[in-house]
């Protein structure tokens, strides 16, 4: 039977340049080499539909890079990425936003953006913004909100897309804790209506709550693709010296 892959990355590499810069490159305005830093070394990773995944690993390794390659925001060097579905990605809540418009413009441009028809956002900002609590602030620019306020602005947006692969980067460890309440209670109903769901984070307890499965990633190792608690169970010193 073949198997309901709604992810598939085959043999991913990305780098980045590092600028090496010289006292005379600068002077005479030269070109300059940098080095290159492979980020992500030939990386293969299947996801089933309705699975939920957790990439672990400590800063630099490529958590964050991977994911935006699988949103598409991001282009690898090497390496093929098919997707089924409409991604969402929460990674930088809010970075669409403009604070010239009010609260409720940008729900209906910031929707748009992302793919929700302008004519549902137009009938639908009020249940947003309620959703967000942020319902008595709808007619003020957004420069008069707090980071929080936009952030919970941006989820709530988010939250109404019709999306079946969600792609979330350290959102639940941003915004106040009935914010937080809010955003784990939303996973939650995406999960059990067979969402597949994408989680970067360095909290333990919520990959745990969330996920099913586990992707390792390690500096100039293999990556490492297993069970949730297998791997935090045989990688659980490592892990915690790497992200406190």
């Amino acid at each position: 039977m073949t198997k309901n892959y709604i992810i598939e990355c085959n043999n991913i590499w990305k780098k980045y340049n590092t600028p090496v810069l010289g006292i005379k490159s600068l002077l005479l305005n030269k070109k300059f080499k940098g080095s290159q830093n492979w980020v992500l070394k030939d990386l293969s990773l299947k996801v089933m539909k309705g699975t939920s995944l957790g990439i672990l690993g400590s800063n630099g390794v490529g958590k964050t890079t991977l994911l935006s390659i699988i949103h598409g925001t991001l282009l690898p060097d090497k390496g093929t990425v098919k997707t089924t579905g409409h991604i969402t990605g929460m990674m930088h809540l809010g970075g669409g936003f403009h604070p010239s418009l009010t609260g409720k413009d940008n729900i209906i441009t910031y929707g748009t953006l992302i793919g929700i028809d302008p004519n549902d956002l137009k009938e639908k900002w009020v249940e947003i913004s309620e959703f967000a609590g942020l319902r008595d602030v709808m007619g003020e620019q957004l420069r008069t909100y707090s980071s929080g306020m936009i952030v919970r602005l941006a989820f709530a947006t988010l939250a109404f897309s019709a999306t079946n692969i969600m792609l979330i980067d350290e959102v639940l460890a941003v915004g106040d804790k009935d914010f937080q309440i809010i955003c784990k209670d939303y996973i939650k109903k995406f999960k059990k209506r067979g969402g597949t769901l994408v989680v970067v984070s360095h909290d333990i307890e919520q990959l745990k709550m969330f996920c099913d499965d586990g992707l390792l990633l390690q500096k100039n190792k293999k990556e490492v693709h297993s069970d949730i608690n297998d791997i935090l169970n045989k990688h659980d010193l490592k892990l915690l010296g790497d992200f406190v």
